[in-house]
């Protein structure tokens, strides 16, 4: 690889590869597109992934200019010594001597990002939101904001001591912990969706308990108390795994996971085609619920965790208990074979 090189920034948004994760801003892409050609070259450059980062490396994505695509790659893998030098370069600080400490303040610049792991080839074509508690560039470190790395940067908010925990030698393996003791513990990203036709929504589970006696958000644009909710995956009061939306007060439905188990990471996710709403465990369909509903426009949060209307005084056995990885959303309607590709990308990285 290349050796260190200063910033620069990437101005001709219409160059950079589609289909890559965007940063704040969209002053560069975290290349993880993995059905594009490697670069840097003539007509991308820039490099679209890291092919292998072992283990004490850090890796850094950035912008840089057009003029300067013969400096080397806008991706540099090296070991933390080097990123100090790195880091001093850039001009952002010369404080930050430890391989945490230079991810974070990275992380805060609108242009870079340094990673401690090489980020999973994921679909990142129509997405619209993507939590990632394992991820430098998205977790909260010591705050309260967790980062969306999508392109439309809707950050969400840690509420009621709602817990990060840094877990793996790399982060990678970090997650979400929420205690339905605890009953005001849930994320909150402000409301942006506009009407969507379709939609894919994923979500990776650790339940501590399955038991409730009402409706346990996972995932929703709060269903309960509004006429329209684009989508929400919740735990039933029988103990099923169920998914659905809401359109002028009419719900539709579909069990995604009939007797879902405590301890485990497993994947859910829900999409929706116009046609067919369908119910993905892991890498395999389970259920599928015919509608031709027009999903209405919902300017309501999306909550993570806590309950499906975001109020206290429901009883613990009404809130989300355990641990929530990884969360994405995208306004289109996957197939298995998209499914399988996101869930393999996680399973063999992080769970």
């Amino acid at each position: 690889m290349a050796g260190i090189f200063k910033n620069k920034f990437k101005y001709n948004i219409s160059d950079v590869t589609s289909g890559c994760i965007k940063q704040k801003g969209n002053f560069y892409d975290i290349g993880v597109n993995r059905t594009k050609d490697y670069g840097p070259t003539i007509n991308t450059g820039f490099w679209n992934a890291v092919s292998a980062q072992t283990a004490g490396q850090l890796a850094s994505y950035q912008y840089k200019g057009d003029t300067y695509a013969d400096e080397g790659p806008s991706i540099y893998v090296g070991d933390a010594s080097t990123f100090y030098e790195y880091v001093n370069e850039m001009g952002i600080g010369t404080f930050y001597d430890t391989p945490n400490a230079i991810s974070y303040i990275a992380s805060t610049q609108a242009d870079i990002v340094v990673c401690n792991i090489t980020y999973p080839g994921i679909e990142t074509n129509t997405l619209r939101l993507l939590l990632d508690p394992g991820f430098t560039a998205s977790y909260p470190w010591t705050a309260n904001t967790v980062y969306d790395i999508s392109s439309n940067h809707q950050n969400g908010a840690l509420s009621g001591g709602t817990t990060w925990f840094s877990a793996g030698t790399d982060f990678a393996s970090s997650y979400f912990s929420f205690s339905a003791a605890a009953q005001s513990q849930f994320i909150e990203v402000p409301g942006f969706l506009s009407q969507m036709a379709n939609f894919t929504l994923q979500v990776w589970v650790n339940f501590s308990t399955t038991s409730s006696s009402d409706q346990v958000n996972i995932v929703s644009q709060v269903p309960l108390g509004y006429s329209n909710s684009n989508f929400f995956i919740t735990l039933d009061n029988s103990g099923q795994v169920i998914g659905g939306f809401k359109v002028s007060n009419s719900v539709t439905t579909t069990v995604i996971d009939p007797t879902p188990g405590t301890n485990n990471w497993v994947l859910y996710s829900l999409t929706y085609d116009g046609i067919e709403l369908k119910g993905y465990k892991d890498n395999n369909s389970t259920n599928s619920t015919a509608s031709s509903a027009t999903l209405q426009t919902n300017s309501q949060p999306v909550i993570i965790g806590g309950t499906t209307n975001n109020t206290t005084g429901n009883g613990a056995n009404n809130y989300f208990d355990g641990k929530i990885g990884v969360v994405l959303l995208y306004d289109t309607a996957f197939d298995l074979t998209a499914i399988q590709s996101n869930y393999s990308a996680y399973k063999n990285t992080r769970y």
